[in-house]
């Protein structure tokens, strides 16, 4: 009786023992399937991880070793990318100085060799011909300069935030879908290219230049936003900066900001009317920021003209007054003097706040002392 006791239990033990192996197998079968057309490397690591003896260990490996090589040869191939980029940007650098300096030459006040030549052999006629011909040099010259600049990232002293080189062009500001505020849309006409940072002023860079860090997320880092600044705050930073660096440094208007926002698009955000996912910060963009904290600056892609974070992240302050609506608006991209100028506009939304606020044509402002964490800007430039 004892023999068929114990040959009982054992036939028991083994189909339990193989009940048990056929789930595990059935588990780890259901998790290859998962991963096994991914090119994420650490899901491979993790099936490595969980079944080092595992049915798939072989081509696990095999995936693990062919994207890590690939991942070494994306970064051969971006860190070659970037070298040839950073060495047209210095040869287009020199060639800007050459042609920048032919257009001061033509300037009132300064005396370069074209100047020279003028007041050796005076130009024929009348005093007003000879103005009206170094008026159309001075365009040339400037038209040159423009167009070698056009679409190139100019970082020109250390302080410097680096800056991309926006388009002449014209468009559309505001919705007819929008607010109040934000009518009646009218066409803006840029008539000539200006610069506008690459990112929003950092942490760091605030620091630099003030010597403080006004941020409540001081624990983001230096490459994230700088908030928690007023419209005279930055009105004070951007003249420490200009008198530091002999540049001319200004916060862009509402227009501009608008114009480069949309990035040559007529739709709701630069890169369509939906807000996606894991195209911006702000209360419902899908990142791993949203309604929690900053991001670190250019963490999403970038508009086609080369700008990062002209959505969400934070609101960036803007030079105009407040005005609501746009009647009486400048039609040529200038900055809106009139209107309630103890308020400044805040554009583009923040990492609190829901998409909607995010549109190219949405508009915000606040008095010219208020200091939010949601709250910092970029920087513009006229001449580059």
């Amino acid at each position: 009786m004892s023999r068929q006791i114990a040959a009982a239990c054992l036939a028991l033990a083994l189909c339990l023992g193989g009940v048990a192996q056929g789930a595990d197998s059935s588990k780890e079968d259901m998790f290859w399937n998962s991963v096994k057309q991914s090119d994420a490397i650490e899901e491979y690591r993790v099936y490595v991880e969980q079944y080092p003896n595992g049915k798939h260990i072989g081509e696990a490996w095999r995936r693990i070793g062919q994207l890590e090589a690939e991942e070494k040869l994306a970064l051969a191939a971006r860190r070659e990318a970037e070298a040839r980029r950073q060495a047209q940007e210095e040869a287009a650098r020199r060639e800007g100085e050459r042609l920048q300096a032919e257009a001061d030459a033509l300037r009132p006040g300064h005396v370069g060799q074209l100047e020279a030549q003028e007041q050796a052999q005076p130009l024929a006629g009348t005093a007003k011909k000879a103005k009206k011909v170094k008026k159309a040099r001075l365009a040339t010259a400037d038209a040159k300069a423009d167009a070698l600049h056009l679409g190139n990232v100019v970082k020109d002293c250390t302080e410097c935030p680096e800056m991309v080189v926006v388009p002449a062009g014209s468009f559309e500001i505001g919705s007819n879908d929008g607010d109040s505020d934000e009518k009646p849309v009218h066409t803006v006409r840029i008539a000539r290219p200006f610069a506008l940072g690459k990112t929003e002023v950092t942490q760091g860079q605030w620091r630099a230049v003030m010597g403080y860090n006004p941020s409540r997320f001081t624990s983001c880092g230096d490459d994230c936003p700088v908030e928690n600044v007023s419209w005279n705050d930055i009105q004070d930073f951007i003249r420490k900066l200009n008198a530091r660096t002999g540049k001319q440094f200004r916060l862009p208007s509402e227009a501009e900001w608008e114009y480069a926002a949309r990035a040559g698009t007529t739709t709701k955000y630069a890169w369509g009317n939906e807000i996606g996912r894991g195209n911006a910060n702000c209360d419902g963009c899908g990142s791993q920021w949203d309604n929690k904290t900053t991001a670190p600056v250019a963490s999403f892609r970038p508009s086609a003209f080369g700008l990062y974070d002209m959505h969400g992240n934070v609101w960036e302050w803007v030079e105009d007054c407040k005005n609501d609506g746009y009647s009486g608006a400048p039609s040529d991209g200038s900055v809106w003097t009139r209107g309630n100028c103890s308020v400044r506009v805040l554009r583009g939304g923040s990492w609190f706040n829901v998409p909607r606020l995010l549109r190219s044509a949405g508009r915000n402002g606040n008095s010219t002392g208020f200091r939010g964490a949601g709250s910092g800007f970029r920087l513009a430039r006229t001449r580059f």
